[in-house]
Order: structure tokens, then C-alpha cells, then sequence
């Protein structure tokens, strides 16, 4: 294993891309606060839940997209 290499392979990361992008969206299109309601939560819990679960799957957007740039850039070189 050498200097900043990932041990996952593109299939792996391309999937946490992905992820990521599901996570994001279903805060965009109101998934997580319906489900909330459905199980009875509500008010300022159901902002902060909806914030945490929009800040990770921003987070694995951009790390995952960005080493799965990292490898097709890579590879095309």
C-alpha cells in the first residue's frame, strides 16, 4: 500500500458517492421528515435530525466524489 492510496476499490467508493447523494436527496424531497412524523417526532428535533443527516451525506458526496475524480484522473493520465 503506498502514499494516499485508498484500499477500497472505484466500485466501493463510487457507492459511498452514491450514498451520499441518496442521503442529501432524501432531505431535499422530505423523506426523512415524513418518516420522523410517521414514528411521532416532530419540532425542533426533526430540523436538527434532518440538518445531521444532510451535513453527512454532503460530506460523503464531496469526499467520495472527490476519490472517485481522484481515480479517473488517475487512470486517464
Amino acid at each position: 500500500m503506498g502514499h494516499n492510496h485508498c484500499s477500497c476499490g472505484i466500485f466501493g467508493t463510487f457507492l459511498g458517492f452514491l450514498t451520499g447523494l441518496l442521503w442529501v436527496l432524501a432531505v431535499v424531497l422530505g423523506w426523512v421528515t415524513m418518516l420522523l412524523g410517521v414514528i411521532g417526532l416532530g419540532g425542533l428535533l426533526v430540523t436538527v435530525i434532518n440538518f445531521l443527516v444532510a451535513l453527512i451525506g454532503i460530506l460523503a458526496f464531496l469526499i467520495f466524489g472527490l476519490l472517485v475524480f481522484k481515480k479517473a484522473w488517475h487512470h486517464c493520465k
